[in-house]
């Protein structure tokens, strides 16, 4: 009786140990897509192939940058977002040499991105647990990702929404009716409209926070007026007003996007209302 009670016993911590070691397993299953090895640190290039030309993005200096198809910072915290995929945890994983991938169709995929030089490619969703399918070389993944709206938007997506570049300073600014330049003993006015010195503060402050709520292809507009603003790091941004109702677009012609603003910004961005030039109009 007390061997078979021994017995018993026995078996009870043998079928735990069992089921805690399933339960590891079952946990080590659910891995990182980090296990690559990639992470956010060793990550300095990330390209989103598109019909009409890739979207290259690149690190330098901690900072992301649009290589192409515009030429401009890119919008940090969106890379982040993309960046999160890596941390995804992955709920089943199988040999995609085993599978007819059209299935999950990834033969052609919906979507791809490569970090670095390695290549996700986007499938369907499973329409019972809403995951989706992803394929990196010969394996086959099944997550909950958040990226894939974002891949297959437009490149503008991924442009930095403030207008001045927030570790750069405003050195000068130059519109139709002012012309403001920083000098040893502060801001100087050099246009013929008179500006207080409280006003050139707050004007040259509104400019460093400005931000759109999107970015878009330029389209064509109006000629409301020009700027140039010079930072101290030596570039120079020109920007054309082409709207101001019901939202004020500020052009940037020789990268072709425009930045859609708050109208409410106007009194802070500009000393008068601008009105239309005859010649551009």
């Amino acid at each position: 009786m007390k061997s078979r009670l021994l017995l018993n016993i026995g078996l009870a911590i043998l079928l735990a140990g069992i089921f805690v070691f399933l339960l590891d397993q079952q946990t080590d299953n659910k891995a990182s897509i980090s296990f690559l090895p990639l992470t956010d640190n060793n990550i300095t290039r990330i390209t989103i192939p598109g019909e009409h030309g890739d979207i290259q993005l690149i690190k330098k200096d901690n900072h992301w940058h649009m290589l192409s198809p515009f030429e401009i910072r890119a919008h940090n915290f969106r890379i982040r977002h993309l960046l999160q995929l890596l941390k995804t945890p992955i709920d089943k994983q199988y040999d995609a040499r085993q599978l007819k991938l059209s299935s999950y169709e990834l033969d052609p995929p919906k979507a791809a991105i490569y970090f670095n030089d390695t290549k996700v490619l986007f499938g369907k969703t499973n329409p019972v647990t809403q995951q989706r399918y992803l394929q990196i070389d010969k394996q086959l993944f099944l997550l909950h990702e958040e990226i894939f709206p974002l891949i297959s938007s437009q490149a503008t997506s991924f442009v930095d929404a403030s207008i001045i570049p927030g570790d750069r300073k405003i050195n000068k600014l130059v519109s139709d009716s002012i012309n403001i330049s920083l000098t040893a003993a502060g801001w100087k006015n050099s246009a013929a409209t008179e500006i207080e010195a409280d006003a050139i503060i707050g004007l040259i402050e509104s400019w460093q926070s400005a931000q759109a709520f999107g970015v878009h292809l330029l389209m064509p507009r109006k000629n409301l007026g020009k700027i140039e603003i010079s930072l101290d790091n030596g570039d120079i941004i020109k920007l054309e007003i082409t709207d101001q109702s019901p939202w004020l677009i500020l052009a940037r012609p020789e990268q072709g996007i425009e930045y859609h603003l708050d109208p409410n910004l106007i009194n802070k961005l500009f000393i008068s209302t601008p009105t239309p030039d005859n010649d551009n109009a």
